[in-house]
């Protein structure tokens, strides 16, 4: 017996979700849309730590950037849902990284992670364009809820992205 081997294969990056196939001896078919979510840290445990608890998410890929230099170059060449990113990093922090995704990529969500005594800077974060935040000290019990707001929220972001086109094709459709 064989187990099925899964692979990305095609991206919408209107979405930034990956389709999944399962390959077998018979083709591949789709099995389901995951989500890109890139983890930006400089701490490479934290960082680990929380792909590992977006990783068990079926629906949800974790990628990784150890600052916000590398994070704003990953998503010039490869779409993402969602970026999670460390408010305290080196470099740029994550309160200019939050500002650089607001003004080039606005479709991205950015959830940011706070460690203790720093909810005055998330609520700062969620001023400057943040979609949420989630203190570290309760990633585990709570990053799965803060993920699936952004998503849903990403998603219906996109629904109504296409439905200016999905009118203007049925009503030329309806004079043609």
């Amino acid at each position: 017996m064989s187990f099925p081997h899964f692979e990305p294969q095609r991206v919408d990056f209107m979405s930034a979700q990956i389709a999944v196939h399962a390959g077998s001896s018979s083709g591949s078919r789709t099995v389901g849309l995951v989500a890109e979510i890139l983890v930006v840290d400089d701490n490479p445990i934290d960082r680990l730590r929380v792909g590992r608890l977006i990783d068990q998410n079926s629906r949800c890929h974790a990628t990784y950037a150890e600052d916000g230099t590398e994070a704003l170059a990953r998503l010039a060449d490869h779409p993402t849902s969602v970026v999670l990113t460390d408010l305290q990093m080196e470099g740029m922090d994550g309160l200019n990284l939050v500002r650089a995704i607001r003004n080039e990529y606005p479709q991205v969500h950015v959830i940011v992670m706070t460690g203790h005594g720093s909810e005055d800077v998330a609520m700062e974060a969620l001023r400057v364009g943040a979609t949420d935040y989630v203190p570290k000290q309760r990633l585990a019990q709570d990053l799965n809820a803060v993920l699936s707001r952004a998503l849903r929220t990403a998603t219906a972001g996109n629904r109504r992205r296409r439905l200016p086109a999905v009118a203007v094709r049925s009503a030329r459709a309806r004079t043609a």
